[in-house]
């Protein structure tokens, strides 16, 4: 009762309405009105359960609406009082629709408008009629513009019978593809051309309510034509640009294949597309291919990408361990994954890479110990996917460290050699290939300044091994040694020979008066040179002790050493003023001993922390250095120590060259050297050559 109270009072409103304002509604008679203008679709679906209609608020006015509804009669010149009412709880604001869920009339034609109320104005719609049949007339399309185009791009669909609200309307094209509505009303539709990869014209049809329309006209498909593309070289992550015609506004509607890698269009016009080079890809060789809907081509002629190029290194010394290192330049490939970097013929690991530039670190290819110094210059080489660029200006390793490899010696492998340096240069020569056989002669200079070797004049009589030297002033004295077997007693040599270096002549001198014998050891002190100890035969120990004076050719004979370290494997060394002398292997030790040059006496000065046979070394900077030799029957070590004679301190260091016995060694300036030997394996003589830093 209270509704229909209600809807009473609200048709003598309308009543009222009706009689007092326009009773047209036409377009022109609402411009720049305040009040609301109403549209109201011609389409009126009917069922069982009553009739539905919409209409559309076509200009909101100045004030807000506050009720919206239709009403309908079935008198044409309805008052409102005769006509039902029906109020619309539709949300929008631009469309509205109700039904009418009331009793109809089989047969009978209904006249309805649409109406709206604001706080001021009550208006309404014009009037449309219909039959109470359960039927709405079915939509027409009159014409479809445009009648070529590409998908992705408006439609507009002229018509009639069409609705106000877009989900009761479906557009399809060539049966399978739904448009997808952009705006509607009762006679005109806007739609987006849907994706349909068709050469021929297709029909687009409307359906609303179950009834279809369809188009008079053909709606034919613009498809992309693909010509080419450029740059023909390019660069990772530079742009390609594909040219062609009619290519879709959607950059989603394609794709472009760089060989097997797909990326998306970073950009599209109805005539260029550009996608950006991967940095997936995997060679230098690009085929491109691009996939458009209703298009699809693959480029015969293959992008290339541009080879890395080397314009700078920095630092281009290295001087540490570990040391990283830039190297700038152009189209290095983003993944480091994808570079390789070589230092001469040697990779090593990239840290960071960006197209512009590779950090490096230098690693132990390059540097392979910590302890041992490498001074070369070597090339770098940049491979970048399957091209490569190498340096104009090399890159200097420049690494000091204890050890340093040098030149090897040129002259013969040998053991036991003659060994010493005067005037800022080394000497080798003599000794022996292997211990009973292949004896040597001749005599090598090295220079320091220029890491090389200069062969001097031999010595001018049958080659011998296991001398004693020692050098007096610019002469250098060999004496004793043995021919063939130094276990045989006329194999044993007692002869002396002075050398000359300044002019390189050689000279015979005196006999030694000692008697001959091969393994002694000598040294120098004050003008004067000093020989002792060997062995004459088989295992005849020697223990006299002889100073020669070279000004008159002649020898007076000392203390003797302690019997304990007489035999033919005595090293000696002078520190300063200082005399030492290693004895002889006993009984898993080695004694140190010294000698009092006033007291004409010997003193024992300690023992050598590793008692190994055959050992070398040298003085350098108020220190004994002596070290490898052979521990047990087989041969070589790497042990290497330091004696200080003003503390008797020893201290441990190792020989990073490999391990050996009987090597010759000299010292020049602040650094020594230590040149050949043989390793543990029979025949194992070497002739590399090692200078020693005190330093580190």
């Amino acid at each position: 009762m209270k509704h229909l109270i209600q809807n009473t009072i609200l048709a003598i409103v309308l009543a009222i309405v009706l009689s007092t304002i326009l009773t047209s509604c036409k377009e022109e008679e609402y411009v720049d009105r305040e009040f609301p203008r109403l549209g109201i679709s011609k389409q009126v679906y009917q069922n069982e359960n009553g009739v539905y209609f919409n209409a559309e608020i076509r200009s909101q006015g100045s004030t807000p609406i506050i009720e919206k509804g239709f009403m309908y009669s079935t008198v044409s010149s309805a008052d409102g009082i005769n006509a039902k009412i029906i109020s619309s709880d539709t949300k929008g604001n631009d469309t509205f629709g109700a039904t009418g869920k009331v009793d109809l009339t089989p047969g009978k034609t209904y006249y309805v408008h649409a109406w709206a109320r604001t706080a001021d104005f009550l208006v309404y719609s014009e009037r449309i009629s219909f039959a109470n049949e359960f039927t709405s007339p079915a939509p027409e399309i009159d014409s479809i513009s445009p009648m070529r185009a590409k998908w992705g791009n408006e439609m507009k669909i002229f018509g009639k019978n069409f609705s106000f609200f877009s989900d009761q309307i479906h557009v399809i094209f060539n049966d399978n593809a739904s448009a997808k509505i952009l705006s509607c009303n009762d006679s005109l539709i806007t739609v987006e051309i849907p994706e349909v990869a068709s050469i021929t014209p297709v029909n687009v049809f409307v359906l609303l309510y179950g009834q279809r329309s369809v188009s008079r006209d053909l709606f034919s498909y613009i498809n992309p034509v693909i010509l080419g593309y450029s740059p023909a070289t390019a660069a990772i992550y530079d742009t390609v640009t594909v040219i062609g015609t009619d290519f879709p506004i959607d950059s989603d509607m394609g794709k472009v294949y760089f060989n097997s890698v797909s990326v998306s269009i970073s950009e599209i016009t109805p005539t260029t597309l550009k996608a950006v080079i991967p940095k997936e890809i995997s060679n230098s060789q690009l085929e491109i291919k691009v996939e458009l809907e209703g298009a699809n081509k693959t480029f015969s002629n293959k992008l290339k990408i541009k080879p890395p190029q080397i314009n700078g290194i920095s630092p281009n010394e290295i001087t540490t361990y570990n040391e990283s290192f830039n190297i700038y330049g152009q189209n290095f490939h983003p993944d480091a994954a994808k570079n390789r970097v070589f230092i001469g013929d040697k990779e090593v690991p990239i840290i960071s890479c960006f197209p512009g530039e590779i950090t490096c670190r230098i690693n132990n290819q390059i540097i392979p110990n910590e302890y041992v110094a490498v001074t070369k210059t070597l090339p770098i080489v940049v491979q970048s996917l399957d091209q490569q660029a190498t340096t104009s200006d090399s890159l200097f390793i420049n690494y000091k460290a204890r050890w340093k490899k040098l030149n090897d010696f040129p002259g013969d492998m040998r053991l036991d050699p003659v060994s010493f340096s005067y005037e800022g240069k080394g000497y080798i020569g003599l000794g022996s290939y292997e211990t009973f056989r292949n004896h040597y002669s001749d005599l090598w200079e090295y220079n320091p300044e220029t890491d090389s070797w200069k062969e001097l004049e031999p010595l001018p009589a049958i080659k011998r091994g296991e001398t004693a030297w020692f050098v007096v002033d610019d002469k250098l004295y060999v004496c004793c040694g043995y021919t063939d077997n130094m276990y045989t007693d006329e194999d044993n040599l007692n002869e002396v020979w002075e050398f000359d270096i300044t002019n390189g002549s050689w000279t015979q001198k005196s006999d030694f008066p000692g008697g001959a014998r091969h393994g002694a050891f000598g040294f120098t002190h004050a003008g004067k040179g000093y020989l002792g100890g060997g062995a004459y035969g088989n295992y005849q120990a020697k223990t006299d002790f002889w100073e020669y004076d070279p000004t008159g050719d002649s020898w007076i004979q000392k203390n003797n050493i302690a019997e304990i370290s007489s035999h033919d494997d005595i090293e000696a060394y002078t520190v300063d003023d200082k005399a030492f002398i290693l004895g002889d292997y006993r009984l898993n030790s080695r004694d140190m001993w010294e000698y009092d040059f006033e007291k004409n006496s010997w003193n024992q000065a300690g023992t050598v922390p590793a008692p190994n046979r055959e050992t070398t070394g040298f003085e350098l900077m108020g220190k004994l250095y002596m070290g490898t030799g052979m521990f047990s029957y087989c041969g070589g070590t790497s042990s290497w120590f330091s004696f200080d004679p003003n503390s008797n301190a020893w201290t441990s260091i190792t020989f990073e060259g490999l391990a050996r016995k009987s090597a010759g060694s000299f010292a020049i300036g602040n650094y020594g050297y230590i040149v050949g030997g043989r390793t543990c394996e029979h025949f194992g003589n070497l002739r590399d050559v090692w200078q020693f830093d005190p330093s580190f």
